[in-house]
């Protein structure tokens, strides 16, 4: 019987001796050893920031009110004409395709039209004041935008505007025509007078954009003539009508002259002229002349010569022009009707 330990020790010289594996750690321990890191790293800048920074009040700052169309691109209005009248202290551009503007003396105010229509877009202006006679004083802006809402179905819009500096209010309109209307109700002074800026289409309303550009231009002035002096300017007359002995208020800006006179001129259809002298030339202002219509009036100022009138101008009915010129500076038109 043979010795085990001498049995083939080749063999038990070329055995590898048995290794026990190394354990691994599994992968989705190490995920969640990570993400624990960054939420402890995030939690503690959150605690740092709640219990050590004091937090600083949030400033909300308030939109700023602007014109709509006040910050244009050259390019929208490149190439437009640019009006300007000095004597109504009045600056805008405007469309080539829509000609020159026309000015219309009213009664009491005055009109700006075109000649040529823009494509499906009607635009026209009106200046002077607008007269409450039941309140007996000129009607403001709020007011006057509330009386025109009594023309037109219904009111679309009502908002705030800035044109030329001036704070305006700017309303849409639904006519019971089924067109649209744009309004600008610009306050110009203290006294009354205001400039009502109008456009209609009916078409689509991207055509009050281009009025809304023209508005963007707007800029007034105080009226002067070439060497800086200031115009007269005649805002109303009131009333617009009536018959020999009517006593007429003449209301406006910088219309004394020398001395402080407050000479008015009255002119008939054939152009003949005859000088009115104020009533209240005692009372040395300048934005209001008083003066009663009578049945004739003396074509020469004798005021200052007392000599006695050569010829005269006799007062039919009809309408008449009348118009101040201080300082020989003509003042606007506007029209007088006498009655029977």
């Amino acid at each position: 019987m043979e010795d085990p330990q001498n049995q083939n020790p080749q063999n038990d010289f070329n055995q590898t001796p048995q290794q026990n594996p190394k354990k691994q750690i599994p992968s989705w321990i190490g995920f969640v050893i990570i993400i624990a890191a960054i939420a402890i790293l995030f939690g503690g800048v959150f605690a740092y920031q709640y219990y050590f920074v004091k937090p600083q009040p949030v400033v909300q700052t308030p939109p700023i009110k602007t014109d709509q169309t006040a910050e244009l691109v050259l390019s929208e209005t490149e190439g437009w004409k640019t009006y300007k009248n000095e004597l109504y202290g009045i600056e805008f551009q405007y469309p080539g395709e829509l000609g020159n503007p026309v000015v219309n003396a009213l009664s009491i105010r005055t009109l700006f039209t075109f000649p040529t229509n823009y494509p499906g877009l009607s635009i026209e202006f009106q200046k002077g004041i607008f007269y409450n006679q039941i309140s007996g004083r000129n009607m403001t802006v709020d007011e006057l935008s509330t009386s025109m809402a009594k023309n037109y179905k219904s009111v679309l819009s009502v908002e705030n505007a800035i044109v030329g500096g001036k704070t305006a209010l700017k309303v849409q309109y639904l006519t019971y025509t089924s067109t649209k209307e744009e309004d600008y109700y610009i306050p110009i002074d203290a006294s009354g007078d205001i400039l009502i800026a109008s456009a209609s289409t009916n078409s689509d309303d991207e055509n009050f954009d281009i009025f809304d550009r023209i508005i963007s231009t707007f800029k007034f002035t105080t009226p002067t003539d070439q060497f800086g002096n200031k115009l007269p300017v005649i805002n109303s007359i009131m009333p617009n009508s009536g018959s020999i002995g009517t006593t007429v208020e003449i209301r406006g800006e910088n219309l004394a002259g020398f001395e402080s006179d407050l000479h008015t001129i009255i002119e008939n259809s054939k152009g003949e002229k005859g000088v009115i002298l104020a009533e209240n030339q005692s009372e040395y202002v300048s934005d209001l002349i008083r003066i009663k219509i009578r049945d004739k009036f003396c074509q020469q100022d004798t005021s200052y010569s007392g000599l006695p009138c050569k010829s005269y101008l006799i007062i039919a009915p009809g309408i008449y022009k009348i118009y101040t010129q201080p300082w020989g500076n003509k003042s606007n038109v506007v029209n007088f009707e006498i009655t029977k």
